[in-house]
């Protein structure tokens, strides 16, 4: 007999690993490409008409935000800001 102990629960259940996201905000305080909802929350929270969705690639993100580009029209129907865009400081970046 040895006097190893062993665990009768077996193996550690294997975690699950997250893929990384990308947040196309097209309509928002900042449209860009986020990494984090917690960034992208920030720039359609509260914003009025915001619009928004992830992805799991990159090119899809970019896709998004070129096929939902907000124009002059848009900006001034709403009154945003969206025409300007974030950069690499502010988390997300231009797909201008």
């Amino acid at each position: 007999m040895s006097s190893h102990n062993q665990s009768t629960q077996g193996p550690a259940p294997k975690m699950k690993a997250t893929k990384p996201k990308f947040y196309a905000v097209s309509r928002g305080r900042i449209p860009g490409i986020y990494t984090t909802w917690d960034e992208a929350k920030q720039q359609v929270e509260g914003f009025s008409n915001a619009l928004h969705q992830s992805f799991r690639t990159e090119v899809e993100a970019e896709a998004y935000i070129s096929e939902n580009r907000v124009t002059g029209l848009d900006q001034e129907a709403t009154g945003d800001s969206a025409g300007v865009y974030g950069g690499e400081e502010r988390g997300g970046y231009c797909v201008c």
